[in-house]
């Protein structure tokens, strides 16, 4: 397990889980992603989306999602969180 700040997502990304998980090695990602910052990027398509949900449904334990900022008044409550698996 690792934690920290990643400059990818993308077919990399995908590529790495699917092999992990297709060899029975993987069994949890969890990854949130601001939805901008210096040298992020997200480039998986919704052909990745729905094989990464697939691994889901086959007992992956996956969480992807992209923290939105919406602007107001209340900077504390101003993030959503747009879960894509």
């Amino acid at each position: 397990m690792e934690e920290g700040t990643r400059q990818f997502t993308d077919y990399s990304f995908f590529n790495m889980v699917s092999l992990r998980w297709k060899s029975k090695r993987l069994k949890a990602v969890h990854l949130t992603v601001p939805e901008t910052g210096e040298d992020l990027s997200w480039s998986l398509t919704s052909e990745h989306i729905d094989e990464l949900q697939k691994f889901k449904n086959d007992g992956l334990n996956i969480h992807l999602a992209v923290e939105r900022y919406i602007p107001g008044p209340n900077p504390c409550d101003n993030i959503a969180l747009e879960r894509f698996v």
